[in-house]
């Protein structure tokens, strides 16, 4: 607002020049010219002088959209504000569906109490398309796995994992064809595919650095295991698994939604899933939170990553007990 209209605004307030010219620190003369410049400005009358000081209808109008004005000025400011101090955005997240299952619900209570007003948005894709959103400046931080960075975007190591087998234990069992008699397997344990026949498997409909460990694998083994069901949904996966139908490859993260399947159908239960260690796999899946490179990163995006890195590392620390990583 300029100093005309805010002149008005007191003397509304005030229903009398000499005080409102007081709180301005101005003279009634120059509070009466600025009022008057005003009614000039706009064509109307805004008081009436005689019997006494009153309010036009006109001059009600302008008042009130005033009113509206300064309470935009003062909501810009307090953003304006809250931006400049790193308490105020968005967050653009990539990050595998399942990652986001497991890690969000962990991260956000701690990152909210901080940053209340920090919109998180989430795209659930693979590694790879998910740096050429970055690269096209789509994103603001990725959780990546076994993806080099490109010049552009820096990548943080965050943890190692390993590729793991998930099944029950009555599936393994019908195809078991081991020297010693079948006993149930732990999860942890290690699980020898020449002890098996070639059993039935789901994966990933898409390329993944999971798909690829796990085809590799089986090719150098010389093992041939037929994909059944092709799709990018572990909790779909884990399900078919649950039924006896076949077993999944997965990185050792996923240990966590698997835990939680398991206390759902109680420690009994046959279906029940035991995620396994791989004899002769020893690759290390590297995982990492990669960012562009600029020159300034706000306060609460700094935040974000440092709290994600410790929720990831949290993670790793319960599966390492399992597989010994």
């Amino acid at each position: 607002m300029d100093t005309s209209q805010k002149m008005f605004l007191l003397a509304v307030e005030e229903m009398n020049f000499t005080r409102a010219a007081r709180r301005a620190h101005v003279t009634q003369q120059c509070l009466s010219e600025h009022i008057k410049s005003l009614e000039i400005e706009l064509g109307t009358k805004l008081f009436t002088r005689s019997p006494r000081l009153a309010i036009t209808d006109s001059g009600i109008v302008l008042q009130k959209t005033l009113q509206r004005i300064s309470n935009l000025e003062k909501n810009l400011h307090v953003k304006i504000q809250e931006i400049e101090k790193g308490q105020i955005g968005e967050i653009h997240l990539g990050i595998n569906a399942t990652r986001a299952h497991i890690l969000l619900p962990r991260l956000l209570p701690a990152f909210h109490s901080l940053y209340p007003k920090v919109n998180l948005i989430a795209t659930l894709q693979d590694t790879e398309e998910l740096v050429a959103r970055m690269l096209n400046q789509e994103l603001d931080v990725i959780f990546g796995i076994d993806y080099p960075a490109p010049p552009l975007l820096t990548a943080v190591p965050a943890e190692e994992e390993i590729l793991i087998l998930t099944a029950t234990n009555q599936f393994l069992h019908r195809y078991y064809r081991g020297p010693e008699p079948w006993h149930d397997l732990q999860p942890g344990d290690y699980l020898d595919f020449r002890q098996f026949s070639a059993f039935p498997i789901v994966g990933n409909r898409k390329k993944s650095t999971v798909q690829h460990l796990y085809t590799t694998f089986l090719r150098e083994q010389g093992l041939s295991h037929q994909q059944i069901v092709s799709i990018s949904d572990y909790a779909t996966q884990f399900e078919l698994c649950r039924e006896h139908l076949a077993a999944t490859f997965s990185s050792s993260f996923m240990y966590h939604m698997i835990r939680d399947y398991n206390r759902a159908c109680g420690p009994e239960n046959a279906k029940r899933l035991i995620p396994l260690r791989i004899k002769n796999m020893d690759y290390r899946i590297k995982t990492r939170i990669i960012i562009p490179k600029r020159p300034f990163i706000p306060r609460y995006m700094q935040d974000f990553v440092r709290l994600f890195t410790q929720e990831v590392r949290t993670c790793q620390k319960e599966t390492s007990g399992i597989f010994g990583i």
